[in-house]
């Protein structure tokens, strides 16, 4: 579960209603009320019901990864001078993570963007980061190994692929972007697969 699901949980415990979610696109700016969290009320009235057992393997797809982004602004920001990444000045640098399983190992994938009209400049990466959870408690960065080299492109995939939610990662991103990059997903984890079947 991340953050953005509190919401929608909370909202429809409440209410008995699903909050609608954010659709890909532009148009989320203008959408007047919409999640980009899924409600975790099913698994709630299951697991209270006696008919669901937690196990990882029966997730929905959107819960199979969990996303994150953090920003780091070239200045201190205030009421008088706002954070250059909400106001899409430029001058914004983004982290945007992504922990996941490969091969029954936890880690956690990094990249440092460029971040400019509210939209990540994937193509200005700054810097990476891969922490194997299953060794380490993050403090030696494999990014560079190349033991790791096929987890870091299935994560780089994996990250900006983006949420498996209303709107992925926001409205820069359009439901074509997410698609092309599952299909690379699904080949990338055939060939992890594959190679793990080798070892």
């Amino acid at each position: 579960m991340c953050s953005s699901d509190l919401f929608p949980t909370l909202a429809e415990l409440a209410t008995k209603r699903p909050v609608p979610e954010c659709q890909f696109g532009g148009h989320q700016r203008e959408a007047p009320f919409c999640t980009m969290g899924k409600s975790l009320e099913p698994l709630i009235h299951a697991a209270r019901e006696g008919t669901v057992e937690f196990s990882r393997e029966r997730l929905p797809p959107h819960f199979t990864a969990a996303y994150s982004q953090d920003n780091r602004d070239h200045h201190e920001a205030d009421d008088e001078n706002p954070s250059d990444c909400l106001t899409g000045r430029g001058n914004c640098t983004m982290g945007y993570s992504v922990v996941s399983y490969v091969r029954g190992h936890e880690f956690r994938y990094t990249e440092w963007v460029r971040y400019q009209r509210h939209a990540p400049k994937w193509e200005q990466v700054l810097g990476a980061e891969l922490y194997d959870h299953t060794n380490d408690i993050e403090s030696i960065n494999v990014v560079g190994s190349l033991k790791y080299r096929k987890v870091v492109t299935f994560m780089r995939t994996l990250l900006r692929r983006g949420p498996l939610k209303g709107g992925g990662w926001g409205p820069w991103q359009t439901a074509q972007d997410q698609e092309s990059l599952g299909a690379e997903l699904e080949q990338q984890e055939a060939a992890l697969a594959h190679e793990a079947l080798l070892q």
